[in-house]
């Protein structure tokens, strides 16, 4: 069985945007990437990241828990 990398994801929510950024155990980027505010682009988003870590511990952080940020973090909670 292949156990998958640790992974941290952080997002900077905005209005329009957000911006991901996805590092493992050693500090290397691994993705960094700009999503619209908008369900289908979050999701696409969110399972990259999960793909990446390949059923390894996946943690995120998420600056704000309302506003425009809510739809990314409702979909977080999701998963």
């Amino acid at each position: 069985m292949v156990v998958g990398q640790p992974l941290w994801a952080g997002v900077d929510a905005g209005k329009s945007d957000h911006y991901c950024v996805v590092i493992d155990a050693d500090g290397k980027r691994l993705l960094s990437r700009r999503v619209a505010n908008d369900e289908a682009a979050l999701l696409e988003l969110i399972n990259a990241i999960t793909a990446l870590a390949g059923g390894g511990e996946l943690t995120w952080a998420i600056d704000l828990n309302a506003g425009g940020a809510a739809p990314a973090d409702r979909l977080v909670d999701r998963r």
